[in-house]
């Protein structure tokens, strides 16, 4: 290994763009340099090019799959040249270790303990995991899920109204409980240590349908260029009219979930009396107040089962719809790459190796992940240099036709069948393909992180070395 210079660079100047664009045009993508925006206090590096396995623990064997669930443990082979690879790599662990650095775990299993391939002739392999860190990485991202961080990076005015709808249904998750246990237990939540429950969620309830109106009326009406594409841009054949219907259907069952939920309290109200800890709700029971008690009691059930009852409706569409962002999307940047964007090394040595993706079933299973985080907001469209010159290149677009041929084929694809068609088909073609830059703004500014740039890249390295 070679000498190496670090030279630190002010917070004020961030990351010169010299380096970025070493970094990811100038075909050292074997290095994985990394860098930071800031200081790491007590951070280290230790980059290597070695083969690799994904591997899965079952007990002590580590059994390689190529499909199915994906490995928690990551084999790394020596070289006939380098035998000593392993043995280095374990002391590099174990001394940063002992300097009280993080580091994954890891261990030396022996080849009878590694379910490899027969042609592997090594006796030692150094077994790593792969989910290191994990209390960590979950925390960091709930903090940037609970603070919305990573929304407000762009459209301020849009990301306020998701975080009214966003915050709105994480406290939802106990409204709903709790609307619950007042049906079919008789719970009265009023009064009390109520209080303070009611007007919360009665606020909270204004400004979820204040939201996702807002975000609707914005989508459907004002029609902005945000969910558009440039009549050259490749798109899966049921993205166009599917997308939009999709949003329609998330949209209105928000709506009539917390709507239902809305009016159901107010029929509440409007027979037993306002609540001034359920200010929006109260205003409308004053407008039902007039009606006869029996269809103030058939109106609170009607709206009650309208409120959860549309829940048992939705639960079926939700997993194909963009609605499952709000589980893909913490695990997405639970899971992401210290340095997201970062390229991982080739190893020409193994002949058999395929380079890159031509199909879905090359692809990681992060990068499977991606598809479904995506919320499909198109903000890494506007940020993509080649999209807004006109080039045929969206980010989004890759992405989002990904998903709905995944959406297509899942349960063949998911017992192991090769899908139906290469990514060129549908997600790509050559001018998108050539036309991305590696710039990495669509990385940066993607709120889920989502890394669309290296679905671009892997296609572009079975195109090359294939």
């Amino acid at each position: 290994m070679g000498a190496l210079e670090v030279e630190p660079v002010p917070p004020q100047d961030g990351i010169p763009d010299v380096v970025r664009h070493w970094h990811t045009t100038q075909g050292l993508d074997v290095l994985e340099p990394g860098f930071v925006e800031f200081p790491v206090e007590d951070a280290a590096s230790l980059p290597g090019v070695v083969t690799k396995f994904s591997a899965v623990q079952d007990g002590r064997r580590y059994t390689v799959r190529r499909q199915g669930a994906a490995g928690s443990v990551i084999l790394k082979l020596p070289t006939t040249a380098h035998p000593d690879l392993v043995a280095n790599e374990f002391t590099g662990y174990q001394l940063c270790k002992a300097l009280g650095l993080n580091v994954a775990d890891a261990r030396v299993i022996t080849r009878a303990e590694a379910d490899l391939p027969d042609a592997v002739p090594f006796d030692t392999i150094l077994a790593v995991q792969r989910f290191d860190r994990l209390p960590e990485r979950v925390g960091r991202a709930l903090w940037l899920v609970l603070t919305q961080q990573t929304v407000f990076k762009r459209r301020p005015l849009v990301s306020l109204l998701h975080a009214f709808v966003f915050y709105g249904f994480v406290y939802y998750l106990l409204v709903n409980l709790v609307d619950f246990l007042e049906g079919f237990f008789g719970l009265h939540a009023r009064g009390g240590i109520w209080n303070a429950y009611n007007i919360v969620a009665d606020l909270l309830t204004l400004l979820i349908l204040v939201g996702i109106l807002g975000l609707m009326l914005r989508r459907y009406l004002l029609a902005p260029r945000d969910f558009t594409w440039n009549p050259n841009v490749p798109l899966h054949e049921k993205a166009r009219a599917g997308i939009a219907r999709d949003s329609a259907i998330v949209g209105a069952f928000i709506a009539f979930h917390v709507g239902s939920r809305l009016l159901s309290k107010a029929f509440q109200l409007a027979g037993e009396g306002p609540d001034p800890f359920q200010p929006v709700a109260s205003a409308l029971a004053g407008a039902l107040s007039g009606l006869p008690p029996a269809l103030l009691t058939f109106g609170e059930h009607f709206f009650w089962w309208g409120a959860l009852g549309s829940i048992l409706l939705f639960l079926p569409y939700f997993p194909r719809s963009k609605h499952i962002h709000l589980f893909m999307a913490p695990i997405n940047l639970a899971f992401r790459k210290e340095v997201p964007g970062a390229l991982t090394p080739l190893d020409f040595e193994k002949e058999e190796e395929k380079f890159g993706a031509e199909k879905l079933e090359d692809l990681s299973w992060k990068r499977l992940l991606d598809a479904y985080a995506c919320i499909m907001c198109n903000r890494c469209q506007e940020a993509c240099p080649a999209y807004t010159t006109g080039k045929a290149l969206s980010p989004a677009a890759i992405l989002i036709s990904e998903r709905y041929e995944l959406n297509e084929i899942l349960p063949r694809f998911a017992q192991g069948e090769e899908s139906p068609r290469p990514l060129m088909d549908f997600a790509l073609n050559e001018e998108a393909l050539w036309a991305c830059t590696t710039c990495l703004a669509c990385v940066e500014v993607c709120p889920v992180g989502n890394e669309q740039m290296l679905h671009i890249l892997d296609v572009r390295r079975a195109k090359v070395l294939m």
